[in-house]
């Protein structure tokens, strides 16, 4: 049987994708297999994205890595492996200068950011392990260093419609191959679990059978599955016994505007969820999926085509889509996109266009994380009240509210009268580079400090019961415009 490794470092994200079941052994952070060194026993390496090159990786696996490709092993790099592969790569978003960050120099290009996130058709424009044979490939980006500069042969492109949050109709190299054929690269996720071309094309290339692959699924199942119980990356902290409950509730969590820290919270509520014994699934209003990689990075969960939720036309699932995703599984927790109202009253845009109506269109109630940094307490309370009153007016009931970076007594919370206060979160010593999700991310530092505070702050299990299942409903956009102005007029 062929054994196939995957990276399980800090860091990684193994879960994001199944890899086509193909994996055997998990490679741990020191380059070992069961203690053993993987570029010994393993015959293939898979190196998942995640944030391997904002986090760092030891020297030991660093080795084991250049030993595996100096032997013509087929190595193959996913988003951030593909990162680590590369010469290097400048992390420097909105950064006046570059930030350099080495990478193995395996594959001949560096990284320079550019920001895409998109479902995507690739089209193959080169031969190689995973493409022999391949026209197209669907997949997804998820990346933020995406624009390649360097010699390597190109063996992927895909359209893309949207490029650093704007319109940008065109093509970008998304894969790329080694002069000796044995190490490829590419930003598209998913490409051996949605298309049976490209995981034929590798399955082709290792000399696999159907009764070998059949084998290596079967250990798949056996050694790397398991994992999933864990709460993160070598955390060993674990996911409870499941308790039989309900499936395919959701709730939405939306804040009065960006910033506010909704995907700190929620990769939090996650994550504790998951610890407690639930099957958490985690979706993003609008398609920046890159705000679901804590939360996914704790729960071990894949992303999916439904993960993000379309409004205006940006993004990649229905509503609809994703009632059907979320029966499967406990709970799903949904990130809305910038404030609760935001882009609402924009007229001639397809609709939902904003969180408001994505949980009206699927009848959930909303969870308001409050940022009191700025506002204090007074201000938090006035936009609570403001925010419920119009919520509530368009048929959306605010079930709960979230105070964020609040340094406050348990006498202050008697006004916030009515509300359900879920949690209160104190002020962090946390901010900068490398725990900002959108600019630049060290995922377990970040994931694991969200688990943390979630944990002594929040009242998950009360949050969990107030989760429903979803009834999607046609919206009447012209009538719940009518009543918002009416409201703001009052």
């Amino acid at each position: 049987m062929r054994r196939i490794g995957l990276v399980y470092a800090k860091g990684a994200m193994p879960f994001l994708e199944e890899f086509g079941h193909l994996p055997t052994d998990l490679v741990r952070e020191d380059g070992t297999v069961g203690g053993e060194r993987a570029s010994q026993i393993l015959e293939m390496l898979i190196i998942p994205g995640g944030s391997l090159v904002e986090s760092g990786i030891k020297p030991e696996l660093a080795r084991e890595i250049e030993r595996m490709g100096e032997d013509g092993k087929p190595i193959l790099g996913v988003c951030s492996g593909f990162e680590l592969l590369s010469r290097r790569v400048d992390i420097g978003r909105l950064s006046q200068e570059p930030i350099y960050r080495e990478g193995l120099g395996l594959l001949d290009v560096e990284f320079k950011p550019l920001v895409c996130t998109e479902w995507v058709e690739a089209r193959a424009t080169g031969r190689s392990l995973l493409t022999e044979g391949v026209a197209k490939a669907q997949g997804f980006h998820a990346h933020t260093y995406g624009r390649l500069e360097g010699k390597a042969k190109a063996i992927l492109r895909s359209p893309v419609t949207r490029l650093d949050y704007k319109p940008a109709k065109g093509e970008i190299v998304s894969g790329v191959v080694n002069k000796g054929g044995n190490i490829v690269g590419t930003l598209v996720h998913r490409l051996l679990d949605e298309n049976r071309a490209v995981l034929q094309s590798l399955l082709d290339h290792m000399d696999i059978t159907d009764e070998k692959y059949r084998e290596i699924e079967r250990r798949n199942l056996e050694r790397v599955a398991p994992l999933r119980l864990e709460v993160g990356v070598d955390t060993e902290v674990f996911s409870r016994a499941p308790r039989r409950r309900p499936l395919g509730r959701g709730i939405v969590i939306a804040s009065v505007g960006t910033g506010s820290g909704k995907t700190f919270v929620t990769a939090g509520m996650a994550g504790t969820l998951k610890r407690s014994g639930y099957a958490v699934n985690s979706c993003k209003i609008g398609s920046d999926v890159r705000d679901l990689m804590p939360s996914l990075y704790l729960t071990k969960e894949p992303m999916r085509r439904y993960s993000s939720i379309r409004i205006g036309g940006i993004g990649w699932s229905t509503v609809r889509a994703l009632k059907g995703g979320m029966r499967s599984h406990d709970i799903t927790v949904i990130e809305g996109a910038m404030g609760l109202f935001t882009g609402f009253l924009r007229e001639e845009v397809e609709r939902p266009f904003s969180a408001v109506e994505v949980a009206s269109s699927l009848s959930l109630p909303l969870v308001l994380v409050i940022n009191c940094e700025k506002g204090g307490i007074e201000g938090a309370a006035a936009e609570y009240l403001g925010y419920r009153r119009l919520a509530e007016a368009l048929g959306v009931g605010v079930a709960g509210i979230i105070l964020n970076k609040a340094k406050i007594s348990k006498g202050d919370l008697t006004i916030f009268r009515g509300a359900e206060v879920l949690g209160v979160i104190p002020r962090l010593a946390m901010g900068g580079r490398g725990t900002i999700p959108e600019v630049e991310l060290r995922l377990e530092e970040f994931s694991e400090k969200a688990l943390e505070i979630a944990s002594e702050h929040l009242e998950v299990e009360r949050l969990a019961a107030l989760a429903r299942a979803p009834v999607v409903r046609e919206l009447d956009y012209k009538k719940m415009r009518e009543r918002f102005v009416e409201e703001l007029g009052r």
